[in-house]
């Protein structure tokens, strides 16, 4: 399942899309999870053009929890390792919206940025602009709570990336933990995507 998504103006999709509440203090994101994103992020950018990682400053999904069910329904059919606890503590974990700090260790530096200094550039300018301050950035980078099985041995994660008005995806992330407690991507699903469609 792909879910193909066509705007006329994709200015900033991301931002608007999903956005729950955001939990702090005792909500703490767990220091595996930032091993599991990093992982994630080298294997995305390692290779690339890219040489700063722009990561949204909380957690999220860019979806809707209706479309979130058709989504585990569909890896559950496509995965057939995806364990019924990871996607359920996927699920809880991501009902609503956690602030990140910036513990990741991946090879290339990378920067949290705010929804504030996110509205201040596109509501002032646009991709042109965001690309001035940020030049050779991926764009921006979602990402979701990590969900785990009960031992802790397999999780799922989404990652959605927004790199101009034409074009942004979303991906889910089914990884393993090797024996020697490093975690492995084993599956990528590409769950949506989005171009943009000129003015008729």
């Amino acid at each position: 399942m792909l879910r193909i998504i066509c705007f006329t103006s994709l200015t900033l999709f991301f931002i608007f899309v999903f956005t729950p509440l955001k939990l702090t203090a005792q909500y703490i994101v767990e220091p595996e999870e930032y091993c599991i994103y990093s992982t994630i992020i080298d294997e995305l950018y390692n290779g690339s053009n890219v040489e700063l990682v722009i990561i949204r400053d909380c957690t999220g999904l860019d979806t809707s929890l209706d479309s979130l069910e058709d989504d585990l329904t569909y890896l559950h059919e496509s995965i057939m390792r995806l364990h019924h606890d990871t996607t359920s503590d996927f699920k809880a974990k991501n009902i609503h919206s956690y602030t990140l700090s910036n513990f990741f260790n991946q090879r290339l530096d990378n920067k949290l940025i705010s929804e504030d200094e996110l509205s201040e550039i596109f509501d002032n300018g646009g991709w042109k602009d965001y690309y001035s301050k940020y030049p050779r950035s991926n764009g921006i980078l979602t990402l979701s709570r990590v969900g785990f099985n009960s031992d802790k041995t397999q999780c799922l994660v989404y990652v959605g990336n927004q790199e101009s008005k034409d074009l942004a995806e979303g991906f889910y992330f089914f990884m393993n933990k090797q024996a020697h407690g490093v975690w492995v991507v084993q599956d990528k699903k590409r769950i949506w995507g989005s171009w943009h469609i000129e003015d008729r």
